[in-house]
């Protein structure tokens, strides 16, 4: 809505609506808002709404939502940990309860994509930083203020499999710089949750295929080949290692058949298949890899 088109709209809907005494705080608010004094737009709309008269009035709880928007995004980076978008989200909100004319719904609606989206990309910053119980709060605001934009373009779906996506090669970056089990644990796990949304989706597949072959040759490369070695020891290695070329299999296959030419894929089930000591299988993927470098 045209910004000159609402004040007029809000100042002819307060003279109707109670006396002049009780709506001047409210008009203040307009005047503050409409020259930009956003803090004074603030002290005075969060005074009308508390007014006996105004805390119901449809209104009041638009402008709020608006004032408080627009204080959010004069400064994004520096609020983004503050009350002020949820005091925007929530007065929004708000005001649909009291609008049953259903007059501000398609304003409200648009609010809640922006404001929703502003949610995303906090999530998906917070997480780049490794500040995980921050990111999930941020992605949950995300998906209950989507929900009230109602807007079936939007697949809600893709953005869910996509913040897991990065939860897991987060976790997997931790994993290869410290070597603790429990970020390769969270990262299986993220990835996991894709694949229950998703099951054929290459990023997933591909990369729980090379958590297990690298756990494989991890083992490998750390056998103890001296003199003196365990040959039982070394047998249960040989076996877990084993093992993890197999965990692995399945979920490189269903990257490879997702995408036959990309190289890496190749070079996993090349690896897993030399890993499991079928010299036949490993070589095709040798040849297909050489095939695609010509």
């Amino acid at each position: 809505m045209n910004i000159r088109i609402f004040i007029s709209l809000i100042l002819l809907t307060l003279s109707t609506v109670v006396a002049k005494a009780q709506t001047s705080v409210l008009q203040d608010a307009v005047l503050y808002y409409e020259k930009g004094e956003l803090d004074k737009a603030k002290s005075n709309i969060d005074i009308a709404i508390k007014n006996k008269k105004l805390k119901k009035d449809p209104t009041a709880w638009y402008l709020r939502g608006f004032i408080y928007k627009d204080i959010y995004k004069k400064n994004p980076a520096a609020d983004s940990l503050s009350e002020t978008r949820d005091t925007s989200v929530n007065a929004f909100l708000k005001l649909l309860t009291f609008d049953n004319t259903e007059k501000y719904q398609k304003d409200c609606q648009s609010n809640f994509k922006f404001l929703a989206s502003t949610y995303y990309n906090d999530a998906i910053r917070t997480l780049e930083k490794g500040e995980f119980k921050q990111s999930l709060k941020f992605y949950n605001s995300f998906e209950n203020t989507l929900f009230h934009a109602k807007d079936t373009s939007i697949n809600l779906k893709q953005y869910e499999i996509n913040y897991y996506l990065s939860k897991g090669s987060k976790y997997s970056e931790l994993y290869k710089n410290n070597d603790k089990k429990d970020n390769l644990n969270k990262a299986i796990k993220a990835y996991d949750y894709v694949i229950a949304k998703d099951a054929k989706n290459v990023k997933a597949n591909y990369n729980l295929g090379v958590i297990y072959y690298n756990e494989a040759v991890a083992i490998i490369n750390n056998v103890d080949y001296s003199d003196e070695i365990d040959l039982v020891a070394f047998a249960q290695l040989e076996d877990k290692s084993i093992d993890l070329f197999k965990q692995s299999l399945p979920y490189m296959e269903l990257a490879y058949e997702q995408n036959p030419k990309n190289r890496d894929t190749l070079q996993g089930l090349a690896g897993i298949h030399f890993g499991l000591r079928d010299m036949e299988k490993s070589n095709e993927f040798k040849e297909k890899l050489a095939a695609l470098e010509k």
